[in-house]
């Protein structure tokens, strides 16, 4: 009786912690190599597109994140471009993925809005998509605003220079 309950114990103890989710990591760089810091990294169930995770790259380009098993699209969202699908995968109970991406360089632009005050918004067409890009781009800035990178909080580097030069 006490090895039956000390083995379904154990079994449980494995299968909670396998059903937690598995660890998604992974590097972002922008088109020159260089590491893309701030990127907003979400975790998508690829059939219904509902959040699993999100994260957002340290100072590296850096992110990681526990995803449950399953079908995985991992997207990325910077402010002023395009989002990014920066893979989709099968992640399995006993899986790990590791990847590495080069972001596009694909600037989101937009077009001039002219609104006044006294008016309610009636925009279609070219000027409603411009109108819902403006706020898909400001969602993602207070977006970033509440995630953290999984290393910990974000490091910031102040350098200031000073010259002095003679004249003739």
């Amino acid at each position: 009786m006490v090895r039956k309950f000390v083995g379904a114990m154990v079994s449980g103890l494995v299968m909670a912690a396998t059903a937690q989710g598995q660890t998604v990591q992974g590097t972002l760089l922008r088109p020159d190599s260089t590491p893309a810091v701030g990127v907003i990294v979400v975790a998508l169930r690829a059939a219904t597109d509902s959040v699993l995770a999100r994260t957002i790259t340290n100072g590296s380009g850096r992110y990681v994140m526990t995803v449950a098993p399953g079908e995985v699209r991992l997207r990325a969202l910077r402010i002023g471009h395009r989002p990014f699908v920066i893979a989709e995968f099968a992640l399995t109970a006993s899986g790990r993925r590791e990847g590495r991406a080069v972001l596009p360089d694909d600037p989101i632009v937009l077009t001039a809005v002219t609104t006044e005050a006294s008016s309610s918004c009636r925009q279609t067409g070219a000027a409603g998509v411009n109108i819902a890009t403006v706020f898909e781009e400001a969602r993602k800035a207070l977006l970033a605003t509440t995630l953290k990178s999984g290393d910990g909080d974000p490091l910031a580097r102040l350098s200031i220079y000073e010259q002095a030069r003679s004249v003739g």
